[in-house]
């Protein structure tokens, strides 16, 4: 179980803890020891398997305070919602709210501008083919889209920014409100993936959206 997760998170704390690295060595053994587990939660939050756990976890909190949650299917009404950032009752919602945080900039480039966005797809698309290539050599089951016969990721953005990173963002903005721009530019990018599956299902083409996409996939 999170394998991904606990491979990066023993890795960046093996580098951390060289003597050269090691800003950290000041700290007494308690709170060097509080702030490894903190940063191992948090890595471990990013897992997808994870993330309609935590989603719900989070909603539920926000749900308790009254704050309004983002409207579905890629909608920016933010509805009346918060002025103000969330003020956490303890350190579990602390917790919560840090994982949230960590778990949208691991999306981050959802955000990005359209250039760099269209870039990081096509860098995850290949490393999912590059495993897809893997288990198929070793006889294992290959793993969702991650088969290069079949659909990758670009394939359905749309469907992930409906399903997985606006409401993530989007619930994230509610508590926090200085992030609402990431919200709005994630949402710009969605509407671009949303028009390039307009006009391949009408046979419209030329627009500059897809000659970026070609120039990426070249």
């Amino acid at each position: 179980q999170h394998v991904n997760e606990h491979h990066h998170v023993a890795a960046a704390f093996r580098e951390l803890t060289r003597s050269e690295n090691n800003f950290l060595a000041g700290l007494p053994r308690s709170s060097f020891g509080r702030l490894r587990s903190l940063a191992i939660d948090l890595v471990l939050s990013t897992d997808m398997a994870d993330h309609k756990a935590l989603l719900t976890s989070f909603t539920n909190c926000l749900d308790e305070m009254n704050v309004d949650i983002l409207a579905p299917s890629g909608s920016v009404s933010m509805g009346t919602g918060t002025t103000s950032m969330i003020s956490p009752a303890g350190e579990g919602d602390s917790r919560l709210l840090l994982k949230m945080a960590m778990k949208c900039a691991d999306l981050g480039h959802v955000a990005a501008e359209w250039d760099s966005h269209l870039l990081w797809v096509d860098r995850l698309e290949a490393e999912f083919f590059a495993q897809g290539d893997q288990e198929q050599a070793l006889g294992m089951p290959i793993s969702f889209l991650m088969d290069r016969s079949k659909p990758g990721p670009s394939s359905d953005q749309v469907g992930f920014f409906d399903f997985c990173a606006l409401p993530l963002i989007g619930s994230l903005a509610q508590a926090v409100p200085g992030t609402k721009p990431m919200l709005e530019a994630a949402s710009a990018n969605r509407e671009r993936w949303k028009a390039l599956e307009e006009s391949a299902n009408t046979g419209v083409t030329g627009d500059q959206d897809e000659k970026d996409i070609e120039k990426h996939e070249n």
